[in-house]
């Protein structure tokens, strides 16, 4: 069944001044049908109360190849590091040596460092450029240690997560994250959000929830993206310019995903409804946008109405996604880095 959202997606934009004003865009009716046309859903895969639904598109969202931090960090062509002069809380300084753009994803964790830090909001670092990164941190007891911070591959509970790139407000992201850490029955002495994700427990299930998944998950080389499915509901969706920068996000979000069922406050096995998952696509393909930042790090552009919250990032050619019908065609809109989305009654979950 045709599906709706891709070529639509997203921007947060990344650390920068905010544009002066705030213009929203709808997308044409006739456009919408067009990209949803691209989109299907693949085969669900569920463990439990726990679903992961494939979104795969005919054409590639974005031709920008970009890489993770973690990938980046594999290849020694990246540097993340506290600011020169002693470190500041919200701010880290990413070196990219690289010949590729680096695309920072908001929630992923840092490790190291003065103290453990997230990133606050999709960020791209350009190649050959060395830039400071806004991030908040996730680690309220500690100022000491060493410069240098290692990429820990994953990203921090939804909830966490959500707070970081909605609110922008360092203190709420400490309260969220003694909050999750309370769920979890952890008290770490420095209160890092790794008491969850470290949690014996937590981590046991987490890591054999994790093993599953993976195992069944089968991407085709249209995947995208794909919906989170938890106790019978819509938890959000994530959808990436292309299939390779997917695949390279892929395990991360999984393991987010099964960290976030282990926090859940129960545990309901509902079969995916796919008709229920389609639709999801649909409202964020009409939503209507209006541009968060635009900024040397990238363009953003969050969903401003209808049922989806949410945000698009890319590179300064991204303009939302909002490609006329012959390109969408004919091509792809260029610069998409990612899109995140959730139903609006939903602050994110966690």
């Amino acid at each position: 069944m045709g599906l709706a959202n891709v070529t639509v997606l997203v921007v947060l934009a990344l650390g920068g001044a905010q544009a002066k004003q705030t213009k929203r865009v709808k997308r044409p009716a006739q456009a919408a049908k067009m990209i949803q046309a691209k989109l299907t859903l693949g085969q669900p895969v569920q463990l439990g109360s726990v679903a992961v639904v494939p979104i795969e598109s005919t054409l590639p969202l974005s031709r920008e190849e970009y890489m993770t931090l973690f990938e980046a960090m594999k290849l020694g062509v990246v540097k993340v590091i506290e600011v020169q002069g002693g470190g500041e809380v919200n701010d880290v300084e990413v070196e990219n040596n690289g010949t590729r753009p680096i695309l920072l994803l908001a929630g992923e964790l840092l490790l190291g460092g003065q103290q453990d830090r997230i990133v606050a909001k999709d960020c791209i670092v350009a190649p050959h450029e060395r830039r400071r990164v806004p991030v908040f941190c996730v680690e309220h007891g500690r100022w000491n240690g060493t410069p240098a911070f290692q990429a820990a591959d994953t990203l921090v509970v939804a909830g966490v997560r959500a707070t970081a790139s909605e609110s922008q407000d360092q203190t709420k992201v400490w309260a969220k994250v003694a909050e999750t850490n309370g769920k979890a029955k952890a008290a770490p002495s420095t209160g890092t959000i790794r008491g969850t994700l470290n949690d014996p427990t937590v981590k046991k299930n987490a890591d054999r929830l994790l093993a599953e998944m993976k195992a069944k998950f089968h991407q085709s080389g249209k995947t995208v993206g794909m919906i989170f499915w938890l106790n019978g509901k819509v938890e959000s969706a994530d959808i990436f310019g292309n299939p390779n920068l997917f695949a390279h996000n892929r395990d991360k979000l999984l393991k987010s995903y099964s960290v976030d069922a282990q926090l859940a406050p129960h545990s309901k096995k509902t079969s995916v409804d796919q008709k229920v998952c389609s639709q999801f696509l649909a409202d964020i393909v009409k939503a209507g946008r209006s541009r968060g930042e635009r900024s040397a790090m990238g363009n953003t552009f969050r969903l401003q109405d209808g049922a989806i919250a949410g945000y698009e990032s890319g590179n300064r050619s991204f303009s939302g996604g909002l490609a006329s019908p012959s390109s969408v065609i004919g091509g792809s809109p260029g610069g998409l880095g990612h899109g995140t989305y959730h139903p609006k009654d939903k602050k994110g979950g966690g």
